[in-house]
């Protein structure tokens, strides 16, 4: 199964990656407002590793990924041959609107969605995107990462 999350109280499973791509289509259709997307949790039943998707924002997403057994794996996708953004993007945090700097958000939606899609097939890290460590984004975005980001408190 498939487990996506979202906002404060919004979870459902699916056994597809099709029905997924549905949910996240809807979910990316219904941003919190003109300028704050959705972060969304994808989960794979069973797996202690998971991608965060940034979602209903028009140019810009954020992939994020983590992995409970290898806090080191930790990391943004991003797309090398598209420009950091000039400034941060706002994505709904489970509840709260908080802002992403542009090391977290080098990566178009087309491609985040195809980063979900792998996911959601194999269960591993994708391997069609080329990451960030989240070292990396703090050191580029000049911010720090919050424990959950870590993965543990360093």
């Amino acid at each position: 199964m498939i487990v996506i999350v979202w906002g404060l109280d919004h979870e459902e499973a699916v056994a597809t990656v099709e029905a997924m791509d549905e949910i996240l289509d809807r979910i990316a259709g219904a941003p919190v407002s003109a300028d704050c997307g959705h972060l969304v949790s994808i989960e794979r039943e069973g797996i202690d590793c998971g991608l965060v998707i940034g979602l209903g924002l028009p140019d810009r997403s954020l992939v994020e990924w983590s992995d409970d057994s290898d806090p080191d794996a930790a990391g943004f996708a991003v797309e090398p041959a598209l420009d950091l953004a000039t400034g941060h993007l706002r994505f709904d945090f489970f509840g709260t609107p908080t802002d992403y700097g542009p090391a977290r958000t080098q990566i178009t939606s087309q491609l985040a969605r195809q980063a979900a899609r792998e996911y959601a097939s194999s269960g591993l890290k994708p391997a069609g995107v080329e990451w960030r460590s989240a070292q990396e984004a703090i050191a580029t975005d000049g911010t720090s990462l919050s424990k959950d980001e870590l993965g543990e408190e360093r």
